[in-house]
């Protein structure tokens, strides 16, 4: 229920050197001056997380996980339901493994 009619996802731990360098920030601000929306930002204890969006012919959305141990970043082209972001960043944030398949909705074609 999560994501419709997804085209694409992809996810990526980035490694430590992309945390150094923060260069996810700069990933972010890249995607900003191509108009991407603020979608989301849930900030609390040791967990971040960021969602930006843009829906013209497609739905298309980046973003960043962030808890004390990991970064994830991710880009999304479908449907998102907004209103299971907060089960889906608690999942992450208590450790559990993030199961691509259970965010897509079954009417995803």
């Amino acid at each position: 229920d999560m994501v419709e009619n997804i085209k694409k996802i992809l996810i990526y731990t980035l490694d430590s050197a992309s945390i150094a360098e923060k260069s996810y920030l700069q990933m972010i601000a890249k995607y900003q001056k191509n108009a991407f929306e603020e979608y989301a930002i849930m900030q609390g204890g040791d967990t971040n997380f960021y969602i930006y969006g843009k829906e013209d012919q497609q739905s298309e959305f980046v973003g960043v996980f962030r808890n004390k141990e990991e970064i994830f970043a991710f880009y999304i082209i479908g449907k998102i339901g907004f209103q299971k972001i907060p089960t889906l960043v608690q999942s992450i944030s208590q450790g559990e493994m993030f199961n691509v398949y259970s965010i897509i909705s079954p009417y995803a074609k």
